[in-house]
């Protein structure tokens, strides 16, 4: 959730220099990340530095917990210093930071039963709760990894019909309904 950016500062100059460094884009400044906005912290924000002297300067990028694949912000980091007779300097080259969301695919399957028992010849069914917890569409596919005495597995929506494989937005859920013969 953290990308962490390392800048350095040098004075190139002969003489001391005190540095503001100033940080403009569409995030909140923080020194903690936030859940739902992105958010940025920029450390240090005022230094000195002598003839040839260098500083690190150090930009993490919070990406909130619920951005959505591909979703990105854009920063601009500048440095400047007071030029002669109180005259501002300001490094017209700023550095521009763009930071993008990955896209991350994960799902929770869950079922509130876990025993079951049946005559031969009865027919078993249950449901699970099928979770995107990733930060964009995704497709989950259903199959099984192991069927005993070659039972019959089938999984239904919630409408009855046979389905293979579900696509969910994110943070989407649906129920799906395992049917063992």
């Amino acid at each position: 959730k953290n990308v962490r950016y390392d800048i350095t500062a040098t004075n190139r100059g002969n003489s001391m220099l005190t540095v503001t460094v100033e940080m403009h884009g569409n995030v909140e400044v923080a020194t903690e990340p936030y859940d739902y906005t992105w958010s940025a912290n920029l450390m240090p924000m005022a230094f000195t530095l002598n003839p040839q002297e260098q500083k690190a300067i150090t930009l993490d990028v919070y990406v909130p917990y619920k951005a959505a694949g591909g979703e990105k912000t854009t920063l601009y980091v500048a440095a400047w210093a007071p030029g002669p007779e109180g005259q501002g300097r300001v490094d017209s080259n700023a550095l521009v930071f763009i930071t993008t969301a990955n896209t991350i695919s994960s799902f929770n399957v869950t079922t509130d039963q876990d025993d079951f028992s049946a005559e031969p010849g009865d027919t078993v069914s249950f449901d699970v709760e099928v979770v995107n917890e990733g930060n964009g569409e995704s497709s989950a596919s259903f199959g099984v990894g192991y069927a005993e005495n070659e039972w019959d597995v089938e999984f239904q929506s919630s409408d009855g019909y046979a389905i293979h494989d579900v696509t969910l937005d994110m943070f989407e859920s649906t129920t799906v309904t395992v049917v063992v013969k």
